[in-house]
């Protein structure tokens, strides 16, 4: 075999893996790593009835909309915070670093929420599900937690 020909059947397999990993990922699509498989897992780790994973899947989108709600609130302060470093007016700069700080508290306190939301629709028997379901909870969001922030080991 000719040098020619090798080069032509190594561009020709360069070109269908290249083609392969496109397809795979516009077949593959965007997930969310912290949303996808959670309503199931948790039913499934919880034990929960219809009617119980009914009312975590109504508490879980009321939670995901209010976080979508504060993050977005959340990246316009931010956005606005380094904007003003241009000034001189550190009022200004403090409000900001104040109304941020209330919003990451809202965060807490919705998620929390949403735990007790969750807690309250369980039997005592599901408790155990329970502790399993948040603790996987925590995990994903530390893990997807772009700012490195980690666990403390128990």
């Amino acid at each position: 075999m000719s040098k020619l020909k090798i080069y032509q059947w190594a561009t020709l397999a360069l070109l269908v893996i290249n083609i392969g990993f496109i397809v795979f990922f516009l077949v593959k699509g965007k997930t969310n790593p912290n949303i996808e498989g959670l309503p199931q897992t948790a039913k499934k780790e919880m034990n929960l009835t219809d009617a119980q994973n009914d009312i975590f899947l109504q508490s879980a989108e009321k939670h995901k909309a209010q976080m979508n709600e504060l993050n977005n609130n959340q990246k316009q302060l931010i956005y606005t915070y380094f904007k003003t470093f241009t000034s001189t007016d550190t009022a200004q700069n403090d409000s900001l670093i104040t109304q941020l700080q209330s919003i990451e508290k809202q965060k807490i306190i919705c998620t929390s929420n949403h735990f007790n939301e969750v807690k309250a629709i369980l039997k005592p028997e599901q408790f155990e599900g329970f502790t399993t379901f948040l603790n996987k909870a925590l995990k994903r969001i530390f893990k997807n937690d772009k700012k490195g922030a980690l666990l403390p080991k128990e």
